[in-house]
């Protein structure tokens, strides 16, 4: 198992809520995501886990996760607004429903829901910013005498 089953969860929950999300797939920067798209895109960020514990054969550990979701506001900025709150607001319910947990990720908790304008030169694009913390359960890695990896 490895850390970027946060990302495949994340982009799970998104596609769920809408399957039109285009996700932008640049490492670092979210000033690059192309006009054409800014409406309905995201940008999946997570940090290093923390380890909760390690007890016998399992580590438990947490992550914290940043999706921004960019929207345009168009005619109606104010209703947009709700519109993508609401969006937002959704994501975070889907992605803290126990019943979409995996084999790894046993717990989701949304942190915050932010919005602010794209630019400060336009408030017809915004960015809602969801925070989560993830609980991930890994199984340790070990190798037996002849050498094979097995994950208990």
């Amino acid at each position: 198992m490895s850390i970027s089953v946060v990302r495949s969860y994340l982009k799970s929950r998104i596609s769920d809520e809408d399957s039109g999300f285009y996700e932008h797939t640049d490492g670092f920067s979210t000033g690059n995501i192309p006009t054409n798209i800014k409406s309905k895109s995201y940008f999946i960020e997570y940090q290093q886990p923390s380890n909760i514990s390690t007890e016998g054969n399992v580590v438990l550990d947490q992550v914290t996760a940043t999706v921004r979701l960019f929207f345009k506001g168009y005619r109606s900025v104010q209703q947009s607004i709700d519109s993508s709150m609401d969006t937002a607001h959704n994501i975070k319910l889907r992605a803290s429903n126990i019943s979409n947990y995996s084999s790894t990720i046993k717990r989701c908790v949304g942190t915050s829901v932010t919005i602010e304008p794209a630019s400060t030169d336009n408030d017809n694009s915004m960015v809602v910013t969801l925070g989560l913390d993830l609980e991930i359960y890994y199984n340790v890695i070990w190798f037996t005498k002849e050498g094979i990896m097995a994950i208990s």
